[in-house]
Formats: structure tokens, C-alpha cells, sequence
């Protein structure tokens, strides 16, 4: 799953405070995920998909206990490759992207209702007193 960044949100007394987390160069990078077609008892085609999470890595770690799992090129070409990947090969290319690669910042709660979707949802929210 291509993606330029990911939200993830801080428990404050005065509610949940989201997040943008993105590698310090905004460069595209891709999730890990699995996506999956099935017949549903009523005979409907169901289609999904999950985004595969890792341990968080130390900037992550500050907001949450896991994240979306980064794949660097070597992993994604691992990841499409047909067959079955190894441990050796999931722990591998399932390990956290380096914290000192990644930077985050408050963004508005906007993005908590799910039919907002706008380019200004990622840009960084500026609090006269910000949240510690």
C-alpha cells in the first residue's frame, strides 16, 4: 500500500490529539498488507484488506504500542514476490523503520471524521500553548 505518511493520536485528558507521522525527506514508502477476495454466505463477493503492523520504532513508541509495518525496496520486492516468505525473511523486512528517519506533528481533528479528505489534513496545527 503506497503512502506518504500515517495518523496516529495522544490520550489527553481533553480527548485523543492526532498525529501525522511521515520520514523526515515526505518520500512515498510502502505498508505491508494483505488483501483478501471471499464468497459471503449470501453469495456476495467480499473483498478486504488490513495494513500489517510491527513493534512501534522510538518515535512511534511515544503515541502508541504498534505501527503500520514500512517496507523498505528490498522488503517490498520480497513482500510481492509469489510464495511464501520465510521467519527469517518476515523479521526481516517487518522490523520498524528507524525513529531518527521518521518525524510527526499535531494535525487537526478534522481528521477524525471519516469523511474529511483534504491535502490541509496533514499540515501541522500551531497551539498557542502546545500539547506536552
Amino acid at each position: 500500500m503506497p503512502a506518504t505518511g500515517f495518523y496516529e493520536w495522544r490520550k489527553e485528558a481533553s480527548g485523543k490529539i492526532p498525529f501525522y507521522i511521515h520520514l523526515k525527506d515526505n518520500s512515498m514508502f510502502a505498508f505491508a498488507g494483505l488483501h483478501e477476495r471471499w464468497i459471503s454466505e449470501e453469495g456476495e463477493t467480499v473483498r478486504s484488506f488490513t495494513i500489517v503492523t510491527s513493534p512501534p520504532n522510538s518515535l512511534a513508541a511515544t503515541l502508541h504500542n504498534r505501527m503500520p509495518a514500512i517496507l523498505d525496496s528490498e522488503g517490498e520486492d520480497m513482500w510481492l514476490k509469489e510464495g511464501q516468505l520465510s521467519d527469517t525473511e518476515l523479521e526481516r523486512i517487518l522490523k520498524p523503520v528507524a525513529g531518527s528517519r521518521m518525524e510527526m506533528h499535531e494535525v487537526s481533528t478534522g481528521i477524525n471524521k471519516a469523511g474529511n479528505d483534504s491535502p490541509e489534513l496533514i499540515e501541522p496545527v500551531l497551539r498557542a500553548h502546545p500539547v506536552q
